[in-house]
């Protein structure tokens, strides 16, 4: 799986240099060791990184397994002046999708791989 998009300000303006932080599960839907413990350690799967200069960012993962509720990934975005945004972006074909208020993907396949588009607007 393939996301990619933009961050923005309010006007639409691209947010050069704003640092994308995407934590999720597996495809088993596990976070880390010790999940269903108090001694869980996130997370298999994270990573942060910096928009361009058309404030374009872009990651490659695997789709999330359910863990609860509904699969999602989690984002946290923070620009240079401080602005930020924190997120839950889920699947449109979840049966729950949009439940949680945040974005949701829409995946196409290209190429054999699941790709989605996801711009995100800092208030």
């Amino acid at each position: 799986m393939v996301v990619s998009g933009r961050v923005l300000t309010s006007s639409c303006v691209p947010v050069p240099g704003a640092a994308v932080r995407v934590w999720q599960t597996n495809g088993d839907g596990d976070y880390g060791p010790g999940q269903g413990t108090e001694q869980i350690q996130c997370c298999y799967l994270q990573g942060t990184m910096t928009t361009d200069a058309q404030g374009r960012y872009e990651f490659a993962s695997v789709r999330p397994g359910n863990y609860s509720g509904t699969p999602h990934l989690h984002l946290a975005i923070r620009a240079p002046d401080g602005r930020g945004l924190e997120t839950e972006a889920e699947f449109a074909d979840d049966p729950g999708a949009g439940a949680s208020g945040g974005p949701v993907l829409h995946l196409t396949e290209s190429g054999g791989r699941l790709r989605a588009s996801l711009d995100l607007v800092l208030g």
